[in-house]
């Protein structure tokens, strides 16, 4: 997964919250994907448990998305892609704790 950057993904996620849905919208073909849990760190929408297939964690990075229309975040990428290359708590993690450790390094 390519880096996300916080300045460009946080900008995004002052307008999604709790409860919105989230689709796919490719094209005109809008497909629900799930529902917004909250936002983890201002990179990723956490999705509600019981809309994934086994019931686990699942996030999906804010850099996804393409727009937000009223209580709808739509999303860039087909949903059979999102559901696909969405991750998982462990992965949100390690990704976490490389930006820290970047950020650590480049500090004087």
């Amino acid at each position: 997964m390519k880096e996300i950057m916080p300045s460009k993904a946080s900008d995004m996620s002052d307008r999604i919250h709790a409860n919105m849905y989230i689709e796919s919208c490719i094209k005109t073909a809008k497909t629900f994907v799930g529902t917004v849990a909250g936002i983890k760190n201002d990179l990723f929408i956490k999705l509600r448990k019981r809309d994934t297939p086994d019931g686990k964690r699942r996030f999906i990075p804010l850099e996804w998305v393409l727009s937000v229309e009223g209580d709808t975040v739509l999303l860039s990428k087909k949903a059979e892609t999102v559901r696909r290359r969405w991750l998982t708590k462990a992965a949100v993690k390690k990704h976490l704790h490389k930006i820290h450790k970047s950020q650590s390094q480049s500090k004087p």
